[in-house]
């Protein structure tokens, strides 16, 4: 017998019920909506978060990559996706490469090369293809995210930084990573027509790249910096390749000719006036830079504000021809400025005063400056002359080392070729220096260099151990070089090394080779010990920072300066090139013997002169063997 079941039915909700059920629903609803807003906005922060930190170079941890796609992936699905592109260019971006770019921004020369070319390895091979990886599903869009890093990269930091300057640098060393970056960069375009960032990469572009190698390098114009950026030959067989070039000789400026500025330089309107002049070394080893108060204009015309810019770290500062009130404002505002600085500061009433200080030859002095001198001079004939400073010469001490010729050291060290000096100086430096960051590029105290100057004159031993700084050593050799009465390379070479940025690359080290052997044999001898110790030291540059380039620049003018005035900017290019080929190419320009500072006979040792004492055995830990020179009177 059939059981019949009682079907039940749900009654529909009444009118009355509806309205108490939507502020319920409601309110469940904004709940979801917060709680999918702050689960966007973890996302959003998380993604932020990451991209910094690949910028930073601090990397992802693990899985990290994959819960940031998906990150993205669930955001695009938002609201928010709309506004992710957006967000990506003006803020991720920006901020990320606004890290990159102040480790660099304040560099210059072949340091910013350096720097921007490590810079763009890291960005090209690190942080763009993470970039990509995280922001994959965003791929299909365009700009797509490849396009905005490189852009980015190209406006805030390529286009930011003096590369340009860089660039036309006297024998600027363009690194392989620089000419990568500018083709790559040339390669990604606006969406947009071509902009004016765009044609300032193409400017760039055309320094390194276009038009091809020339006789004298990249970058070949009639412009008389034509040159400075030279790429050497490797082989003979590719300085061979083109044997029917013209050659035309280097535009040298005369001294005191300042070279073309652009109008585009960012101090283009100071330097159009010649205010700031950079005028060779006092005979301490430091810069000189003439500041010409008379070729100041106007306030109207130049905001003076704009020379507060140039930051030195000054020695001393020498003011000639000042006035009386200078003198009185100076001496009631020293006690509260400055005592130290105080202590800088010397007056001169006279151009002439300036030759116990400075080698006035290689100032570049306005004309104005001397018609006022002889002015003052004219003014003064009827009255009795100051007393003058210089103390009268007096024969060298038979121990003299410094500002004595070479042929003297020579005759009062038994034969001896190489100066002693020279000798233990490079002997120190080889066992205790040859990595030391900043060698001869960093100076040492000046009153610690004449007083180590003063025990060599006097004969007395000298350590270098009780000054803990190798600088000293450093400063000394850099000293005893510039000192000489005569260049070492002697003053007939000086037309010879202005003319090798005419020679074909591939011919350089011959002619190189020809200049030496025109030397006397004393000079190459000390010339090829010298240079063979500063091979070794540009083989440590990975530590030191000092390559066969840096080293050409601290060492040109050290080797030779012309026998009348300063060397003109022009010839400091030139200088700079022979003095590095030199280090580089020691070897193969130096014989065997010069090579090994032996360069005769009577040389070394064996002459019975006041050699170096022998070298001690390895002290131990925490222990130091101090070497000392005996000197004999």
């Amino acid at each position: 017998m059939r059981t019949l079941r009682r079907l039940k039915f749900m009654s529909s909700p009444s009118l009355s019920d509806l309205g108490k059920r939507e502020p319920a629903a409601a309110a469940a609803d904004e709940r979801g909506t917060q709680q999918r807003r702050a689960c966007a906005n973890a996302t959003w922060n998380s993604i932020h978060n990451g991209v910094i930190a690949v910028f930073q170079r601090k990397g992802l941890p693990d899985q990290e990559l994959f819960g940031l796609n998906e990150g993205v992936r669930q955001l695009l699905k938002t609201e928010l996706g709309s506004f992710f592109t957006e967000y990506l260019q003006n803020q991720l971006l920006t901020k990320g490469m606004v890290i990159l770019r102040d480790k660099i921004r304040f560099y210059e020369g072949q340091k910013l090369l350096d720097s921007l070319a490590e810079t763009w390895d890291f960005f090209f091979s690190d942080v763009l293809p993470t970039l990509q990886a995280i922001f994959y599903p965003v791929q299909g869009k365009e700009p797509s995210v490849r396009q905005l890093a490189l852009l980015h990269f190209r406006d805030t930091i390529t286009l930011s930084v003096k590369l340009g300057d860089a660039l036309a640098r006297a024998h600027a060393r363009v690194p392989a990573a620089i000419v990568q970056m500018l083709l790559v960069l040339q390669g990604v375009h606006e969406s947009r027509a071509v902009t004016k960032d765009y044609l300032r990469l193409e400017m760039l572009i055309q320094k390194v790249v276009s038009p091809y190698l020339g006789t004298y390098g990249l970058c070949s114009s009639e412009g008389p910096f034509a040159h400075s950026c030279v790429l050497e030959l490797q082989t003979d067989e590719e300085g061979a390749a083109a044997p029917d070039a013209v050659r035309r000789p280097p535009a040298v400026p005369t001294a005191g000719q300042d070279p073309a500025l652009s109008i585009n330089h960012p101090f283009y309107d100071v330097a159009r006036h010649g205010i700031l002049q950079v005028a060779g070394e006092d005979h301490l080893g430091r810069r000189v830079i003439t500041f010409s108060c008379c070729r100041m204009p106007p306030s109207h015309e130049l905001n003076h504000r704009r020379l507060l810019e140039y930051k030195k770290n000054l020695k001393a500062l020498y003011i000639v021809h000042p006035t009386s009130f200078i003198k009185v404002l100076w001496n009631v505002f020293k006690p509260l400025i400055s005592h130290k600085f105080g202590k800088k500061v010397t007056y001169f009433n006279h151009l002439s005063e300036l030759r116990e200080h400075l080698k006035c030859d290689q100032l570049a002095i306005p004309p104005e400056v001397l018609r006022y001198d002889e002015k003052l001079r004219d003014l003064q004939r009827g009255r009795p002359l100051p007393p003058a400073k210089t103390p009268p010469p007096r024969p060298p001490l038979p121990t003299q080392q410094f500002g004595v010729s070479l042929q003297y050291l020579k005759d009062k060290n038994q034969g001896e070729l190489i100066p002693p000096v020279l000798r233990f100086t490079v002997t120190y430096l080889r066992e205790r220096g040859l990595r030391s960051e900043g060698l001869f590029r960093r100076s040492a105290s000046a009153q610690t260099v004449r007083e180590v100057q003063r025990l060599y004159n006097q004969g007395k031993p000298v350590n270098f151990d009780d000054y803990g700084d190798i600088h000293v050593p450093a400063t000394i050799l850099k000293t005893f070089l510039r000192e000489l009465p005569q260049p070492l390379l002697t003053p007939k070479a000086y037309e010879q090394v202005l003319g090798i940025t005419s020679v074909e690359s591939s011919l350089r080290v011959a002619y190189c080779r020809q200049i030496l052997q025109g030397l006397p044999e004393h000079n190459r001898a000390v010339l090829g010990y010298l240079v063979g110790f500063l091979h070794e030291v540009s083989r440590e540059s990975v530590f030191n920072k000092m390559d066969s380039s840096s080293l050409a620049c601290v060492f040109g003018l050290n080797l030779l300066w012309p026998s009348q005035g300063a060397a003109s900017l022009g010839a400091l290019l030139p200088l700079h090139l022979f003095t590095e080929l030199l280090i580089e190419h020691h070897g193969k320009v130096f014989g065997a013997r010069d090579a090994r500072g032996e360069p005769g006979e009577q040389g070394g040792p064996q002459a019975g002169g006041p050699a170096l004492p022998a070298a001690p055995p390895s002290p131990g830990p925490g222990r130091a063997t101090p070497r000392v020179l005996e000197m004999s009177r």
